[in-house]
């Protein structure tokens, strides 16, 4: 008899697909997805996405998602985080811009707090923006209000608000997914406020 396959513990779980997050973040990963998986075979633009929104409700998790739905290999994209865009790095890359990529159809960027790059990496990165070629994407990530951004900066992006899902909500998707009473799973979401990942961190100390 085959063994039950146990789900991941909470604090190691990687979404895969749109029903992997929570609340609306799911309904907004579909949506991206269904685009990036168009561009991915048909890459005839350029992607800005910016995605905002409270910490810990799904922002990195979603754009590592499309960064891996459009990648035909891992080594075409680059995470870093926005403390490492400094002047130099976005230099480099404005200057690849000029080059093929040799892992497939797209180059990916993709960079978390992207609020947090130096003054002088954000004015760089508005020429790289401007000069991204289709099959280029560029996926950031903040944890603060889109009007903290410069105007110039925002209107480079499609950008993405999440929102913090609501605590029953919360509740419903840890007890569904890892098994745990929803009398637990409640008093979790309501103690978490919205982030889905200190509730996981602590649903992951009730289990053990």
């Amino acid at each position: 008899m085959p063994r039950k396959v146990q789900p991941p513990t909470p604090t190691c779980f990687v979404p895969s697909c749109p029903a992997d997050f929570v609340g609306q973040a799911g309904k907004v990963a579909e949506v991206l997805l269904r685009k990036a998986e168009r561009l991915r075979a048909h890459p005839d633009q350029p992607l800005r996405l910016l995605v905002s929104g409270a910490p810990g409700i799904g922002k990195t998790s979603l754009v590592n998602l499309i960064a891996r739905t459009l990648a035909s290999h891992p080594a075409a994209v680059e995470e870093v985080s926005g403390l490492e865009v400094r002047l130099d790095l976005a230099r480099e890359w404005t200057r690849s811009l000029a080059h093929t990529t040799l892992f497939g159809p797209w180059s990916i960027k993709v960079v978390n707090e992207l609020d947090r790059c130096s003054k002088d990496a954000q004015d760089m990165l508005l020429t790289y923006l401007d000069r991204m070629k289709p099959g280029h994407a560029f996926l950031g990530t903040t944890n603060l209000d889109l009007a903290s951004l410069t105007e110039r900066f925002q209107t480079r992006f499609q950008p993405v608000r999440l929102q913090p899902p609501e605590n029953e909500v919360l509740a419903a998707f840890l007890a569904r997914r890892w098994g745990a009473p929803i009398s637990i799973t409640r008093q979790i979401a309501e103690g978490a406020k919205g982030n889905v990942w200190a509730a996981m961190a602590d649903l992951e100390m009730w289990i053990w």
